[in-house]
């Protein structure tokens, strides 16, 4: 197993990496369904 803090993974790094991942694939689902709204 290898160790994490020796490899330059910490918590907050690993924090970041997530929260930009899950925020940007949450905003570009938001605009694919505001540009996918249908027109009345």
């Amino acid at each position: 197993m290898m160790n994490f803090r020796a490899a330059g993974l910490t918590k907050t790094l690993l924090f970041s990496v997530l929260s930009i991942g899950f925020g940007s694939s949450f905003l570009y689902g938001f605009n694919i369904g505001v540009i996918n709204t249908p027109q009345t």
